[in-house]
């Protein structure tokens, strides 16, 4: 795993040459936001204060074929 991710992910498919990867996916999580304010000294941060909690429902929907876990 690269030092700069939290967690990382393969994305492989089948083909004529067997299981390739075809994509790699890093979560670099506040990585290069945290290195920035490390090296400038500015803080790259933002907030928003609300006057009252508000509560949002999110529902996601996902339609993915079914793929196997591993090879």
């Amino acid at each position: 795993m690269a030092h700069y991710a939290a967690d990382c992910w393969d994305a492989k498919i089948e083909c004529s040459y067997g299981w390739i990867e075809c994509v790699g996916i890093a979560d670099r999580s506040a990585y290069d936001l945290r290195a920035h304010t490390d090296k400038s000294g500015v803080p790259l941060v933002a907030a928003e204060i609300f006057a009252e909690p508000k509560e949002v429902e999110v529902v996601i929907f996902l339609n993915f074929p079914q793929l196997p876990l591993s090879h």
